[in-house]
């Protein structure tokens, strides 16, 4: 059985803002990094055989976070990456309607197929993540995995896990760094843990910068 522990990355600006990030790299925020040290907290005392992330920023400073009091480096995979949102990235998603009437009635619907401008269709994005999960369980069988990811990611993990077709709305949380379990065993993906945020409301962690 391998175990795979995936950790959406912290707060970005752009989060709070409700912008689409897709593959543009922003940064965590002051929020996002107190996260990262929390969930760090929680995750102090588990074994991990390997440290994998996107490779954007947000992620990889979130695995960072999680992996430096251990003598491990983490490996950062481009196919990890959110969703390309392509024209959308940036964009305040109130002004997406008027300005991409079409495509972003596609996205709201759930179309498959559909391509979004300069972006990824939702049906490449699936085939992206779980042909790159396939090939980790592959590589490391009877291991436990540490993997900071994007919340478009992980809606593709839940899905594998349940076999909820991509068309279907989402009905589960994607919190930023929650905790997320999954077992891998034969050919099945298994959801043991979902959406675990228990961490963020330690009062004992602090940015070492919180007087700045």
């Amino acid at each position: 059985m391998t175990e795979l522990i995936f950790v959406r990355h912290g707060v970005t600006d752009w989060n709070r803002e409700k912008r689409l990030q897709g593959h543009t790299d922003i940064a965590l925020n002051r929020e996002g990094r107190q996260q990262a040290a929390r969930v760090a907290k929680a995750l102090q005392h588990e074994v991990f055989d390997a440290f994998y992330s996107s490779d954007l920023s947000r992620a990889l400073e979130t695995a960072q976070t999680v992996a430096s009091h251990r003598a491990q480096v983490v490996l950062p995979q481009p196919e990890l990456r959110e969703r390309h949102y392509g024209l959308f990235e940036g964009v305040p998603q109130h002004e997406l309607p008027q300005r991409f009437p079409q495509a972003y009635a596609n996205l709201k619907v759930r179309d498959p197929h559909a391509d979004l401008p300069g972006g990824e269709s939702l049906h490449d994005f699936y085939q992206r993540i779980s042909t790159y999960v396939q090939l980790l369980v592959q590589q490391h069988p009877g291991q436990r995995l540490f993997i900071a990811t994007h919340g478009g990611v992980l809606d593709c993990i839940y899905r594998l896990c349940t076999a909820t077709p991509l068309s279907a709305p989402r009905a589960w949380e994607l919190p930023n760094t929650g905790i997320n379990r999954v077992h891998h065993e034969g050919n099945e993906f298994k959801l043991m843990v979902w959406a675990d945020t228990q961490h963020l409301l330690d009062p004992d962690v602090q940015l070492e910068t919180e007087h700045l």
